[in-house]
């Protein structure tokens, strides 16, 4: 019996002390650090969904609002060459507006307009493509200059450096306008637009060119043939003027130590419009400036006039 009345007694003080550790007295600051904690997240959770409606709207608006369409006006080619004609500007221009989006938060249009750029032949490469805040569209690029016009049997067509081939086909009425260099005597077709033209021939004839065009006579020139050979099947240009004609001989580079080089060749051709008025045909003769000495002969090879020999040249 006395067990049992311990047994109990000893119970209920197990029961006073389990309860008297969960009546503690109130503490403020925890309370306070709490509420803080909690107000924290409560905040930062409002930021997140706050932001993300504001960029949502923000988003919508510009895309709506203030996208317009882009004309071939609002592009605008930075430190465009003059020898570029207008056309062919607003043809380039109309390239990229046809791939930039109306959206300007679109920047993958910007790209596309890029690509569209590299696959135009008067497009040598491309620096930047840029949307300015006003709307407008800058290009940076650099052009393929045309520097020749080829004789075809469809008819005249451009070419630039490189040998690459430009758009354009015209005839001989309207080649006279252009003001740009003739080869003629080519032996292959002419590529696609925008591919090199192969063949030695058409080099020979840009490699004259690029060595002569500065020169006060180069007017003189009509036509830079390319379609003479000799007996081994090398080139040998000759420059056709009004009244007559000029055997150059190898191609800039190819002299090798069977000829005088290019730059005697150009001096030889000075010497003689020095003493003939101007005229690097020597008044209308087959002048030839590729052996020892320079020889000039008439045009009409049934008169009977000894050629001439000058030995001046170095």
């Amino acid at each position: 019996m006395s067990w049992l009345i311990k047994s109990k007694k000893k119970r209920r003080r197990t029961r006073t002390s389990t309860a008297a550790s969960y009546l503690r007295p109130w503490d403020p600051q925890r309370t306070r650090a709490g509420l803080r904690a909690m107000g924290l997240v409560a905040g930062a959770v409002g930021l997140v969904i706050g932001w993300r409606v504001v960029e949502t709207a923000m988003f919508d608006y510009v895309s709506t609002a203030h996208a317009t369409m882009v004309t071939p006006d609002q592009v605008d080619l930075v430190a465009v060459p003059e020898w570029l004609g207008e056309s062919v500007q607003y043809h380039i221009s109309s390239i990229v507006s046809e791939q930039v989006s109306p959206d300007p938060l679109d920047g993958k249009s910007l790209h596309r307009a890029v690509r569209a750029l590299e696959l135009e032949p008067w497009v040598q490469r491309i620096d930047q493509v840029q949307r300015l805040r006003n709307g407008r569209i800058e290009v940076h690029a650099a052009y393929r200059k045309p520097v020749a016009v080829v004789a075809g049997r469809a008819g005249y067509h451009l070419v630039g450096d490189m040998a690459v081939r430009l758009p354009g086909l015209y005839v001989r009425n309207q080649v006279r306008h252009l003001g740009l260099p003739v080869i003629a005597g080519v032996s292959s077709a002419p590529p696609q637009v925008g591919q090199v033209w192969p063949g030695q021939d058409l080099r020979a004839g840009l490699g004259l060119i690029e060595l002569l065009v500065r020169e006060p006579y180069v007017d003189q020139i009509l036509v830079f043939d390319v379609g003479h050979r000799d007996e081994r099947g090398r080139v040998r240009p000759v420059l056709h003027t009004e009244r007559g004609r000029i055997h150059w001989g190898f191609p800039p580079g190819q002299e090798r130590s069977i000829e005088p080089d290019a730059l005697t060749k150009r001096r030889r051709l000075r010497q003689i419009a020095a003493i003939k008025n101007g005229r690097i045909d020597a008044g209308g003769q087959i002048v030839s400036i590729y052996g020892p000495v320079i020889q000039t002969q008439p045009l009409n090879l049934e008169a009977e006039v000894a050629p001439s020999s000058y030995t001046f040249d170095r």
